[in-house]
């Protein structure tokens, strides 16, 4: 929860960027959707390679549908 509260309060700090970057490697999957959907949201200008390298690395179908989606919304928003 308190990673997609990120994206919905449009926090985007440098710190806050970092976090959800590290967060794309988290052992839970939820965390891992919820920090991509929020560097999606802030518009992070490190997100989409990020999220990318993440996608590679993601074993979970449920996590890679979310990447992907938050990949699109990334680049669609540019």
């Amino acid at each position: 929860g308190a990673t997609k509260a990120i994206g919905k309060l449009g926090i985007r700090t440098e710190a806050a960027e970092a976090r959800l970057i590290e967060l794309l490697r988290d052992p839970w999957f939820r965390v891992r959707n919820g920090a991509a959907w929020s560097l999606w949201k802030i518009k992070s200008p490190k997100a989409e390679a990020a999220v990318a390298a993440a996608l590679q690395q993601e074993a979970l179908d449920m996590s890679r549908v979310a990447m992907r989606e938050a990949l699109e919304g990334i680049r669609k928003g540019r």
